[in-house]
């Protein structure tokens, strides 16, 4: 049977609203770009759509394609192919909430199990499920610390990445936070003590930070921290994969840990979709922005899964809520606790041949002239800050021999002048490492 509209209706909606006819609901389109005056090509058969989007593709030159050298937060590891069929299957793929949790058992069951794999790493007990990115578990992370201390001032590392600061700083506003950054020492890379000390006052809500820090430096001071802050919070951001073989934050002290959990069994993908980290002491627990995935009994006594704490509006009383955290990533915690449990103890591994590798490359690089690796003193993990004549230079010649040769960091750090960060995993080969060098040298020359 056809269908056949009741077109009186579209005339009392416009009488209801004030029109004489449809054209004027399109009013706020600038005339110009208006369906009549655009240019829309013919349209194409599938075959030909996709011969056009793969030679848009094409020009692109991906991680796959070249040796990279990339870090700061998003690192290229191995992925075994189960997690993709893991993370690939329909009843796991998404990235949304589930909104009636006790009907989505298996997904439930695959995020406590991510829960409980990164609540080992981090030695905290309580993990949720989780943030965008390393970012905003940050934002969230210094909120947190802003109610639980009840106090206002905000001491970070200068030694973070920079966006991470802009996505604090975009989270504070509305709150009364003072943000202070303590500077870095230049010989060693870590966080300078004696400034440190020097800003710590009976009004310090939080101190922020990483481990190993922007630079790829562990923080040696780490263990101190915590009894310096007076009660105040202390946040430890890392990579994760350096928690295989680092004591975990939760063991010196850490009153909350965050990271970018991108690192276990996520693709870097342009930079997204991410896993914020997010993990923190019992205590905090009521505090904590996102969702946390418990234990309990159905009906028949039955295990069984179901969202125990949710502190997002839709939740709680509006007035009560402690994030609006929507997409959790779900499917990127699932793909998560896939690679950790098939990669299991071998994590270390990963782990150590990422550092091995990164200070055989600063080894041979520093012995290249015009090159200096690493150029802090600090014992580092896995990335190291590589001094050269030109960055943007060194960079172009690289990349001319197929390499992504790191992150240029002038512009954020101009002390620092003319540098590279350089990371290494487990992906990078031997030829990878020693491609990069004779590179190194054939710039040396030009």
């Amino acid at each position: 049977m056809n269908y056949i509209p009741n077109l009186h209706l579209k005339d009392e909606m416009l009488k209801e609203m004030g029109l004489n006819n449809i054209d004027q609901l399109f009013e706020d389109i600038p005339p110009k770009i208006r369906i009549g005056d655009v240019k829309i090509p013919e349209g194409m058969s599938e075959l030909e759509a996709s011969r056009d989007i793969s030679a848009m593709f094409n020009k692109n030159v991906t991680c796959g394609m070249a040796a990279s050298f990339l870090g700061g937060g998003m690192y290229r590891h191995f992925i075994p192919s189960s997690v993709n069929v893991v993370g690939g299957r329909s009843e796991l793929y998404t990235a949304y909430t589930p909104y009636q949790p006790e009907l989505s058992q298996g997904m439930l069951q695959a995020l406590w199990e991510y829960q409980s794999y990164i609540a080992e790493l981090t030695g905290l007990p309580v993990v949720n499920t989780s943030m965008y990115d390393w970012a905003s578990a940050l934002g969230e992370a210094v909120r947190m610390a802003l109610r639980v201390s009840k106090k206002n001032k905000v001491l970070i590392a200068k030694s973070i990445h920079w966006e991470r600061k802009q996505t604090l700083a975009n989270y504070s506003k509305g709150t009364n936070a003072v943000i202070k950054e303590i500077p870095y020492d230049p010989g060693t890379g870590q966080v300078d003590m004696g400034t440190l000390t020097a800003e710590i006052d009976e009004n310090t809500a939080a101190l922020y930070i990483e481990n190993p820090n922007l630079f790829g430096v562990w923080e040696e001071e780490a263990p101190r921290l915590k009894a310096m802050l007076n009660g105040g919070v202390l946040i430890v951001g890392c990579n994760p994969m350096s928690l295989a073989v680092a004591k975990p934050p939760g063991e010196y002290g850490a009153d909350i840990c965050i990271g970018e959990a991108q690192v276990f069994g996520n693709y870097m993908s342009y930079g997204g979709p991410t896993l914020g980290m997010f993990s923190c002491k019992k205590e905090f627990m009521r505090g904590m922005p996102g969702r946390i995935i418990g234990i309990t009994k159905d009906i028949a006594g039955k295990r069984a899964f179901c969202m125990t704490l949710s502190t997002r509006e839709q939740h709680i009383r509006r007035a009560k809520a402690t994030s609006n955290i929507c997409s959790n990533e779900a499917m990127c915690s699932v793909r998560a606790a896939a690679y950790l449990a098939i990669v299991g103890n071998d994590l270390k591994n990963v782990a150590e041949h990422s550092a091995v590798k990164a200070h055989w490359l600063a080894s041979e690089l520093d012995k290249v002239d015009g090159c200096n690796a690493p150029i802090f003193e600090g014992p580092y993990f896995n990335e190291f800050v590589l001094r050269v004549p030109s960055a943007k230079n060194a960079y172009r010649h690289l990349l001319n021999n197929n390499i992504f040769g790191g992150i240029k960091l002038k512009s954020e750090f101009p002390d620092l002048g003319e540098t590279l960060l350089v990371a290494t995993t487990e992906m990078n080969t031997e030829e990878e490492l020693q491609r990069y060098v004779k590179a190194m040298k054939t710039l040396e020359v030009k």
